[in-house]
């Protein structure tokens, strides 16, 4: 019967206190966010990245697809920080997956949350929630591209 209590009462408190209660999207200029410092110093410029309707280099070889994906859950910063920490780490994923193929860039770049496509030629999400900071998902295809 205690049991049975306790784990009623645990449903509850994560009802009321669960993801929906401060769930969110940060909605982040990619061009600027690329650009950034903390970007280019982690990054490099091996490979380049581009949205999906961005202006692109002409396309000399298309490769796979990739998927970079990442989250964090122990930032103690707001706003848009554990969300740069975020990007980071996706494109660090895509970049090491596109030379891998022998790619110079990630083109048609798009959000992927939930495998839901999101396709905007300059902005991103990154998804925040009672347990995440900030969580992106990033879909693109590799290419070499002239340069």
């Amino acid at each position: 019967m205690k049991k049975t209590i306790s784990a009623l009462a645990i449903a509850a408190i994560v009802a009321i206190s669960g993801p929906s209660a401060r769930a969110g999207v940060i909605v982040m200029n990619f061009r600027e966010a690329l650009n950034s410092d903390q970007i280019k110093s982690g990054l490099g410029d091996d490979v380049a990245f581009y949205l999906s309707g961005a202006t692109t280099p002409a396309v000399r070889k298309s490769f796979q697809e990739v998927i970079g994906n990442s989250s964090t859950i122990r930032w103690y910063g707001s706003g848009q920080k554990p969300c740069m920490v975020v990007l980071l780490k996706v494109l660090q994923i895509m970049r090491d997956q596109a030379k891998q193929q022998g790619g110079n860039a990630v083109v048609n770049v798009i959000g992927y949350y939930k495998k839901k496509e999101l396709v905007n030629s300059s902005m991103i999400e990154c998804y925040t929630g009672a347990q995440v900071q900030g969580h992106i998902m990033l879909k693109g295809t590799v290419a070499e591209v002239e340069r």
